[in-house]
């Protein structure tokens, strides 16, 4: 944690409260949400307000905002009423959700016929402290993708035993991609929100697709098309056949279609020219070892 937002967390809020900021931030980096402490660092920092309480005020608005961010991403939104502990603990969760050892009573949940929100809400029940009832006035909303791709998970994890790693080809091309273009294109998002890496393109999309084109920019287009095709399980040889199967749900015309992919093309060529310099690298210093 931040030795400045560690300070002024312990000399303004209670102990119970800065232990819940401690779970938040725990749950920061947990779904690997690196840009979370600015806008807090932000808060302490401001000089115009010259009132320390107005400060917290302002410290756990901030808080707030980078929780519902993670939710956001999973497509979840809650309701005015939602306290921070309600955000911590569904959150935690979320993330004990891709643990479990047997997900047999979330399994029978999401095979209901109930809608999103009430299944959301008993499987949140099995493992939170909280009754359905409450849970019902907290949740605004379960988009519907959220819960399939809950379920194509489970069966994912039960159908393969041992769960197989992810292929380190898919991590280094994404440590290749950030280096090269940053992360702030869609795929880079997701990660950092705590989406599962190294899954078939086509469960990706539903949560996407609505932000891969940029308006009047196709080259940001193609790295946010080339960011999500890249945290897949996508081989690196058939990148441009994987967008051409998907640009038509993309796109209105032809000439869209081939102007994305002639900047995609390019930087394909810019990750394989910085991974051959990075072999070399390896190569020349295991030679001189």
């Amino acid at each position: 944690m931040d030795e400045l937002i560690e300070d002024f967390i312990t000399s303004v809020f209670t102990p119970e409260f800065v232990i819940l900021i401690r779970k938040a931030f725990s749950l920061f980096e947990a779904f690997e949400h690196q840009n979370a402490y600015s806008g807090m660092n932000d808060a302490i920092m401001n000089e115009s307000i010259s009132d320390v309480h107005e400060r917290s005020s302002h410290f756990s608005v901030e808080l707030c905002h980078q929780l519902d961010y993670i939710l956001n991403q999973h497509l979840i939104t809650l309701t005015d009423i939602a306290t921070v502990s309600d955000r911590v603990q569904i959150l935690d969760a979320l993330y004990r959700l891709q643990h479990l050892e047997d997900y047999t009573g979330i399994t029978l949940i999401l095979t209901t016929d109930d809608d999103e929100i009430d299944k959301f809400s008993r499987i949140l029940e099995e493992l939170t402290g909280f009754d359905q009832g409450y849970l019902l006035t907290i949740l605004q909303s379960v988009d519907a993708r959220t819960l399939e791709l809950l379920e194509r998970y489970i069966h994912s994890k039960e159908s393969h035993v041992p769960e197989e790693p992810v292929n380190p080809d898919i991590i280094e091309r994404i440590k290749l991609f950030s280096e090269l273009f940053g992360q702030e294109s869609i795929g880079c998002i997701l990660l950092e929100a705590g989406m599962i890496l190294g899954l078939p393109i086509k469960l990706y999309l539903p949560f996407v697709q609505e932000n891969l084109v940029v308006q009047n920019n196709h080259e940001k287009t193609s790295m946010n098309v080339l960011s999500v095709i890249y945290i897949s399980n996508t081989e690196e040889h058939l990148v441009i056949e994987t967008y051409r199967a998907i640009a038509e749900g993309l796109f209105n015309s032809l000439d869209e279609v081939g102007k994305v992919e002639g900047f995609l093309v390019r930087l394909l060529s810019q990750v394989s020219e910085l991974r051959k310099i990075k072999h070399e690298k390896i190569r020349l210093s295991q030679e001189s070892a």
